[in-house]
């Protein structure tokens, strides 16, 4: 009598649940519709902490002033006057600072914009990288004059204006990778029968600010065409 042969058993074949049923979370898979859930308490609760923050901070400000009332009804004239002056400097002191901060922010934004314009008018690889380099390079000094901002970079005893320190730095040979052609782009002639693009002739330096926007391309465009556009 032969034996019974029993038929292997198939292997069990774990089906994945599709795709379209999981969403990817901060490098995690979870299922559909929960990063909506995570963004709606996430919502929550920082509303909910900005609403206790406002209110215990309310009642610290309420706090402060009682206790200078209280500090002030303690003081003799002498003392109460000696304290009002501190306090006046110390505000004085904070508006002094908040101005300088301000003031700063814009020679920084005023570098930035009148050197793209100058880097702008070379056909350079890099925009970006010329003007990190050319600020590492020189020391940036300005002159103020009234409501007139003069602007120079100096490097040693030599003290430059913005299209000498460009021009000096882009021409050096050491330079020569940061830009593909040694002849300021315009100053060559078009062939005959091409169509000149028209370009803006004024540009704000909001728009020019970044330099990977279009309005910056077409600047640098301008400038390339020799059209010397102007900053406002």
């Amino acid at each position: 009598m032969s034996e019974t042969q029993i038929p292997a058993k198939e292997p069990e074949v774990k089906t994945e649940p599709q795709n379209d049923e999981f969403e990817i979370y901060n490098g995690f898979k979870i299922q559909k519709g929960g990063v909506e859930a995570i963004n709606k308490r996430v919502a929550s609760e920082t509303h909910a902490w900005k609403e206790k923050h406002k209110i215990v901070q309310d009642q610290l400000n309420e706090l402060s002033v009682q206790l200078e009332e209280i500090k002030l009804a303690q003081m003799s004239d002498k003392e109460r006057q000696a304290h009002e002056e501190l306090k006046k400097k110390e505000a004085f002191d904070a508006l002094e600072k908040k101005a300088e901060t301000y003031s700063n922010k814009y020679k920084n934004y005023y570098l930035d914009t009148e050197l793209f314009r100058e880097v702008s008018s070379y056909d350079v690889v890099n925009a970006k990288q010329v003007l990190a380099l050319v600020k590492t390079e020189y020391k940036t000094e300005f002159a103020e004059d009234g409501d007139n901002l003069g602007l120079f970079l100096s490097n040693g005893s030599e003290k430059l204006t913005v299209q000498e320190a460009v021009k000096k730095f882009l021409t050096d040979p050491s330079n020569a990778n940061l830009i593909r052609s040694t002849l300021k782009p315009g100053s060559g002639t078009k062939a005959a029968g091409s169509q000149q693009k028209q370009f803006r002739t004024s540009f704000k330096r909001s728009e020019v600010a970044i330099v990977d926007s279009p309005e910056a391309k077409e600047y640098r465009e301008a400038m390339k065409a020799g059209l010397n556009p102007s900053l406002t």
